[in-house]
């Protein structure tokens, strides 16, 4: 959608929220083979050309979570301050007051 028209002469600024907890969770499963472990027998018995085997998709789901990292940590790096944050252990947003260039 459109974003609402201005109501001024200052431009206003779309501030996105990321809610990490079942990316976080569903890229976690596939790095320590969870995910795997549970769907392999499954996706194999489809017959796939992708997925000949059980191992097969093991081996395809870890690559698809070291994807995932590259991706989530890129992401993160660049776009969500998580290197100005890492060591960040404030408990509310208004703790982190003293990060924002008010821009």
């Amino acid at each position: 959608t459109a974003p609402p028209p201005s109501s001024g002469s200052s431009a206003s600024k779309d501030v996105l929220v990321w809610d990490l907890d079942e990316t976080l969770i569903c890229f976690q499963s596939f790095l320590d083979g969870r995910f795997a472990m549970t769907n392999a027998a499954t996706i194999a018995e489809q017959k796939s050309a992708d997925f000949q085997d059980e191992a097969a998709v093991i081996r395809e789901c870890a690559l698809l979570g070291e994807g995932w990292e590259k991706v989530i940590l890129h992401v993160s790096d660049t776009h969500l301050f998580f290197e100005e944050l890492e060591e960040c252990e404030e408990m509310s947003a208004s703790d982190l007051n003293h990060f924002d260039d008010h821009e």
